[in-house]
């Protein structure tokens, strides 16, 4: 509908643009002049619904930024939100939060790759000084950050005193022993360190003797 995003199939190429398959008898056009880069046939993109000024017909723009606002008064730290994935930078993916702002959500706070047009819930890590969002997909609080410090602490008893998973890992594979972040986990291996509880060098994590 108007006013939404959604991520769509191109279903032809012509010299006026590029038509979209949305499910109505007629294909949506994005022209070529509100295409961030050069739309292809059956490829599939995220693009944001609006109204034309001159011909009043609904067109489509895959030029989001432009149409994303300041985040409301009413977001707030650790409030769970409804992403779509659009875009990235060299640190992050950048994600439509709620249908209506931007926010980002940094490569190491996720624990596999992510795909354009990819919808989620995720949480509100911080709100910046600047109003732009950083976002996460799980809350690292002190409970949870508890409970992961002694499923990481028995996970090295069970390994005989040492582990190779360590903060230098990838994000993929301590995701598959914790099912967390790469982020929650640093945090928690800090927790056992802070209380001399394990040692961590660079290839492995132990137990304090």
């Amino acid at each position: 509908m108007v006013g939404e995003y959604a991520y769509l199939n191109v279903a032809e190429v012509n010299i006026i643009g590029s038509f979209l398959d949305w499910g109505m008898p007629e294909h949506l056009l994005v022209p070529f002049g509100e295409q961030q880069r050069a739309m292809i046939k059956g490829g599939s993109y995220v693009v944001y619904l609006y109204i034309d000024s001159r011909s009043e017909r609904v067109l489509a723009t895959t030029k989001l930024d432009k149409y994303l606002s300041t985040p409301p008064l009413y977001f707030r730290q650790a409030q769970q939100v409804d992403s779509l994935i659009y875009g990235r930078t060299d640190l992050a993916y950048k994600a439509v939060v709620n249908g209506i702002t931007v926010g980002l959500l940094f490569y190491s706070d996720v624990f596999t790759s992510m795909k354009y047009g990819q919808k989620l819930k995720g949480y509100i890590k911080k709100i910046r000084e600047d109003n732009k969002l950083d976002l996460c997909l799980q809350l690292s609080d002190s409970k949870a950050l508890d409970k992961l410090s002694q499923r990481a602490l028995n996970f090295i008893w069970s390994e005989g005193g040492a582990i190779i998973l360590t903060d230098n890992s990838k994000p993929n594979n301590v995701y598959a022993q914790f099912g967390v972040s790469k982020s929650s986990y640093k945090k928690a291996l800090g927790r056992l360190y802070k209380k001399r509880l394990i040692l961590i060098t660079m290839n492995k994590v132990s137990l304090v003797r």
